[in-house]
């Protein structure tokens, strides 16, 4: 854990994903752009 206002050389480096951690990110954004395509299209729908 580190200290409140400290950064670690390791902080300023950026995250690193496995293809794992990657498909199930870029799944997760799929599917809440969908979600929110279907929100929209729902609402145009009602005016």
């Amino acid at each position: 854990m580190v200290g409140l206002g400290r950064l670690t050389p390791q902080s300023m480096d950026p995250p690193t994903f496995s293809p794992e951690e990657a498909w199930r990110g870029k799944r997760e954004c799929d599917r809440r752009r969908k979600t929110l395509e279907e929100i929209i299209r729902l609402g145009e729908e009602l005016e």
